[in-house]
């Protein structure tokens, strides 16, 4: 998959990060293993609900379980795109809340705890750094993702929430794609952003070049067990 040694080397230094191994890398990363989100609020109307809900900070775990399929670096151009996939991925709040109604009768209620888990998602990224000014920064971020399936579970929600979210999640949560889309990009932005504070591209490249994975050759980054 690697066309060029640049990108054999972030290939090394991915599996490293999402394996725990972060001694091993030459740069300070977070862990991978689990991810903090800050706290959800939306509406929804159609499928026969109506309804508003917020959730606390959401935990996500599995981000580490992925397989690369595709990646492109370019150093001329301060370029990089990946495309990854991830068998599960899970998200657990603390708490939500929601209120509303089902087909304008039955009233609609629940507070507790959130599971959802997301099943066989293809992430789509792409980005470019703008290094002409005072301090490089994310110049433009494209992102897209692709879900097959989710399993969900509310605690104390009234009927037929969890029924409807299990076998029309997808619909619901693919009227959500671009806020969905807008919250997660700006996360992302945020995280590269502060990244290269620290680590700016010229001092990136420079690092870069004494990583030695050439053992590594021909590999690819397939799930974890």
């Amino acid at each position: 998959m690697a066309k060029n040694d640049l990108e054999m080397k972030m290939l090394y230094l991915v599996d490293k990060w999402r394996t725990g191994d972060l001694d091993a890398l030459p740069y300070p990363m977070p862990p991978l293993d689990e991810w903090r989100m800050p706290p959800f609020e939306g509406k929804y109307n159609g499928l026969g609900l109506q309804m508003t809900f917020s959730t606390t900070g959401m935990l996500i775990t599995g981000l580490n379980n992925f397989t690369i399929t595709e990646m492109n670096i370019s150093e001329e151009n301060l370029e990089g795109s990946a495309v990854l996939n991830y068998p599960f991925v899970n998200m657990e709040a603390d708490n939500y809340k929601l209120n509303g109604r089902a087909y304008v009768v039955y009233k609609l209620r629940g507070s507790g705890r959130m599971n959802v888990r997301v099943r066989n998602t293809k992430l789509v990224f792409g980005f470019r750094v703008n290094n002409n000014g005072s301090k490089p920064v994310v110049d433009d971020l494209q992102l897209d993702y692709e879900i097959e399936s989710l399993e969900v579970d509310l605690e104390n929600s009234s009927w037929p929430i969890n029924k409807i979210l299990n076998t029309e999640g997808l619909k619901i949560m693919n009227k959500h794609h671009d806020n969905i889309i807008t919250q997660t990009r700006t996360n992302m932005i945020e995280f590269i952003n502060e990244f290269l504070l620290e680590m700016p591209p010229e001092r990136f490249f420079a690092i870069m070049e004494t990583v030695n994975c050439s053992c590594l050759e021909g590999t690819t980054i397939t799930p974890l067990e």
